[in-house]
């Protein structure tokens, strides 16, 4: 048998419940049969759609989450101001407004 003569055969365009797929498939559990190998078929569903929808979903995922406006009150952050007359003291840490 020619090493092209399988490819040549099966490399053809098969639509899902078409007349090439069907003669195709006879073609392939013929093949094997006739070199003495031995033929099981196993059946799994076909998934069209699932690429598609796994790339959807990475792109959704992938995509930012809409902001909040800044100029709503509660998206500011304010720094405190500090209190006249208080003074920070801790251990280790001297205060220079009142050592001066």
């Amino acid at each position: 048998m020619d090493m092209m003569a399988v490819p040549e055969r099966i490399a053809v365009p098969r639509p899902n419940h078409s007349e090439t797929l069907e003669s195709t498939a006879v073609y392939l559990k013929e093949l094997p049969t006739s070199w003495g190998v031995p033929f099981s078929v196993q059946e799994f569903p076909l998934r069209p759609y699932m690429m598609l929808i796994v790339a959807i979903t990475i792109l959704l995922l992938a995509s930012p989450l809409p902001r909040q406006c800044a100029s709503s009150s509660s998206a500011r952050i304010t720094t405190p101001k500090p209190i006249s007359g208080t003074t920070f003291s801790a251990p280790g840490y001297t205060n220079l407004a009142s050592s001066g």
